[in-house]
């Protein structure tokens, strides 16, 4: 198992207010012709599926996912 920390970008598909981003307190929100992009950075593998089960647990559509370094002109 790899334990680098890793810097991920999530895009939802909705602007998530105030009240549903707190539940993210590991990543940074800024919001995009009606999606929110969340930046964090993640200690581990098992973190990630923790937060991709809160995105689906919340019912928000998840639009894309990649680690930053590798991905972020996608999402800019």
């Amino acid at each position: 198992m790899n334990d680098t920390h890793t810097r991920s970008i999530i895009r939802i598909d909705r602007e998530l207010g105030p009240g549903i981003a707190a539940l993210f307190p590991e990543f940074t929100m800024t919001h995009d012709e009606g999606t929110t992009v969340m930046r964090g950075t993640l200690p581990d593998q098992a973190m990630l599926h923790g937060v991709l089960t809160r995105i689906r647990d919340l019912g928000l559509t998840l639009i894309a996912l990649a680690r930053e370094n590798d991905e972020s002109e996608r999402f800019r």
